[in-house]
């Protein structure tokens, strides 16, 4: 399995799975597609959640991308699904500058 996770790692991001763990039989796994917030390098960044993993005898996994040029340096991650850095959105929760809501 390719792993990746961020060079720059800092206070309050998400932490990285464990490539160890990583490696091995997972217990579970599930597709996703699911747009997130994922506190990553320092900052909140809206991703693309598109898979959990749940290691033998491990956290549950995410797998977040966060950049849409699959050639970009860092732009996915595993990271331990922590509802402290890993939120969950919605439609209503995104707001991108200039859009309006329809109705």
């Amino acid at each position: 399995m390719q792993y990746h996770q961020p060079r720059q790692h800092y206070p309050g991001d998400a932490p990285p799975a464990d490539p160890a763990s990583m490696a091995q039989p997972h217990v579970e796994v599930r597709p996703a597609w699911q747009v997130v917030a994922v506190r990553i390098m320092g900052e909140w960044r809206l991703a693309l959640l598109t898979e959990w993993r749940r290691p033998r005898g491990g956290p549950w996994v995410a797998h977040v991308r966060w950049a849409l040029d699959r050639d970009e340096e860092f732009a996915w991650a595993w990271i331990v699904a922590e509802p402290a850095t890993l939120r969950p959105l919605r439609i209503g929760d995104v707001t991108l500058p200039g859009a309006t809501r329809p109705g």
